[in-house]
């Protein structure tokens, strides 16, 4: 949302005629602010609070003109969510999501996006995933002592889905509602419509018996593994199939 919200933003302000530094501000504000009320809209959820206190830091640091690299990034915004909520520290759940956020910077680092035609670009989008499946299996393994075998065709067919087309399609429909604009209903049910594919999709994978523990693994072995798979990721070797590490 906040990326498609800045952009639209961006288009519509550089025809305005203000300066390039107002456009700027402006687009962040917007953009930040569409953020929030679509959290509100969701019920803030932690996740999403969460998600919020990172790009507040980010809009911050763009208005400020300072630089943050994806280490003191994610330093920042992980000491900020432990500054207003101490106890997130006892919560697995909020280790998984900064634990995967540092594991996505370590790949935009090691992997800076980019390619000179599209099927590069898709090379590079399926090594993405199929390291951060990798890294986030061990991650799993460490703090629920199992792993899915569907994460990556997961992440490959609905994270292009969704990010591109379905919640996209529901924010004009919410757009659309709260401005009281014709045609709300149609963009309900084809919004409804989008986002069936992936409930067919859980749906199913609730049915499936692709959940692998292991209950005799130490955390030493699995530490060791993860720590193994980061030294991998950050030589410069070549695997097989074309996938670099």
């Amino acid at each position: 949302v906040f990326g498609w919200v800045l952009w639209l933003s961006s288009m519509v302000l550089k025809r305005s005629g203000l300066p390039w530094l107002w456009q700027r501000s402006m687009a962040l504000v917007l953009a930040l602010s569409a953020a929030v009320m679509y959290g509100w809209a969701s019920g803030f959820a932690i996740p999403v609070i969460r998600a919020i206190t990172a790009l507040f830091i980010i809009v911050l640091a763009r208005l400020l003109f300072r630089r943050l690299n994806y280490l003191s990034f994610w330093m920042v915004t992980t000491a900020a969510l432990l500054l207003v909520w101490p106890m997130l520290v006892l919560s697995k759940s909020f280790w998984l999501s900064v634990l995967a956020v540092a594991m996505i910077l370590l790949m935009l680092w090691r992997y800076p996006v980019g390619g000179k035609n599209r099927w590069q670009q898709f090379l590079a989008f399926c090594r993405f995933h199929f390291w951060l499946t990798l890294l986030m299996s061990v991650l799993g393994i460490l703090l629920f002592g199992g792993t899915t075998l569907l994460g990556l065709l997961s992440n490959m067919l609905f994270v292009p889905w969704c990010s591109v087309i379905a919640i996209p399609a529901l924010l004009i429909t919410l757009v659309y509602e709260v401005l009281s604009l014709p045609g709300g209903l149609w963009l309900w049910q084809l919004t409804d419509w989008l986002f069936m594919p992936l409930w067919f999709w859980l749906e199913w994978c609730a049915g499936q018996s692709v959940w692998l523990t292991f209950p005799a693994l130490s955390w030493l072995a699995v530490v060791l593994a993860g720590a193994g798979l980061l030294l991998l990721l950050v030589i410069r070797r070549k695997l097989t199939g074309g996938l670099a590490i």
